[in-house]
Parts: structure tokens; C-alpha cells; sequence
């Protein structure tokens, strides 16, 4: 009996989990080369992963992400998107005797940044408190949870010092 390739990996879903962090997940191959039911199926070696941003035959690869052995999912990150750009994923298997062929392409759009929070008020509550408050920016981007927020204060030459008389 001959040597076969692996099947195409089924079923990739790409899911961002923050602006430069995305999740890939495809189903584990059944057949690895020599059919599901052969008493000693071949060993898968290794998958690839390739990113996109024209869909064009991929011949725009942006990132390859080479992985030993049989894994169905992965987490990357991705520091060279683009925010608000499609991108397209596929993912193929490796065994002794060759590559399968890619899986139907995932496209997703990488997530933008939110807009700014609105209504944004600093009150002084006392001497050494102040309380911060804002509302729910107009856009989100999709982000349904506030993962946190950064302020910047001026240095001190800038900042000025009231002292009540």
C-alpha cells in the first residue's frame, strides 16, 4: 500500500482575543495518511499555518507559523497588523510523504482600537482624593469587556499646585 498525504484540516475558525492575539482551531485529522481504518496509520510530522492580507493565491504571506506534530488549535501573536484589515488564515498537514493540500481560508478583520471613553470627569473628593468617572465609548470595536484603561500625567514642572488660602 502507498504512502498517502494527510487530509485537509477541517473547520478553521480564527477568533482575535485582543488587538495582536488570535486563536486558530481546525479539526484533528482522522486520516493521516493511509486511511482511518489501516492498522498503522502514518505519523502526522507537522502543520503550517499561513496569514494573508490579499487573499490573491497567498502570494502576499505575511506570517508562517510551522508546528510539530498533531496539534488542533493555536494561540498567536500577531504584532504586525494592521487594525480594521481583513486577513485570511489557512492551515495544511505534513506527513512522510508530503503536504495536504491548505484548508478553505478564514477571513477575519483584525480588531481596531476603541474609541476614547466620553464624558470623561476628574472630581477631588477630598485633599488626597480624586474620582475618576467616564462613559462607554460610541464604538467599542466589539469588545464587550473593559480590559483596563491607562492615564498619563503631566510631569511636574507642567503641573500646577493650588493651595487653598
Amino acid at each position: 500500500m502507498a504512502i498517502e498525504r494527510p487530509t485537509v484540516p477541517l473547520n478553521l475558525t480564527v477568533d482575535w482575543m485582543g488587538p495582536m492575539l488570535l486563536f486558530l482551531q481546525w479539526n484533528t485529522l482522522i486520516d493521516r495518511g493511509n486511511c482511518p481504518t489501516h492498522p498503522f496509520p502514518r505519523a502526522l510530522l507537522s502543520l503550517d499555518i499561513e496569514i494573508d492580507a490579499t487573499r490573491a493565491a497567498f502570494a502576499n504571506i505575511l506570517m508562517r507559523v510551522h508546528l510539530e506534530g498533531l496539534i488542533a488549535n493555536y494561540t498567536i501573536a500577531a504584532p504586525n497588523v494592521v487594525q480594521g484589515t481583513k486577513y485570511y488564515f489557512r492551515v495544511r498537514a505534513n506527513n512522510s510523504a508530503g503536504f495536504s493540500p491548505f484548508s478553505t481560508d478564514m477571513a477575519k478583520t483584525a480588531i481596531a482600537l476603541p474609541m476614547p471613553p466620553r464624558n470623561f470627569a476628574a472630581v477631588v473628593t477630598s485633599l488626597l482624593e480624586i474620582t475618576l468617572s467616564w462613559d462607554t465609548p460610541l464604538n467599542t470595536c466589539g469588545i464587550a469587556q473593559t480590559w483596563g484603561f491607562s492615564t498619563t500625567l503631566p510631569t511636574w514642572p507642567q503641573m500646577s499646585i493650588i493651595q487653598a488660602s
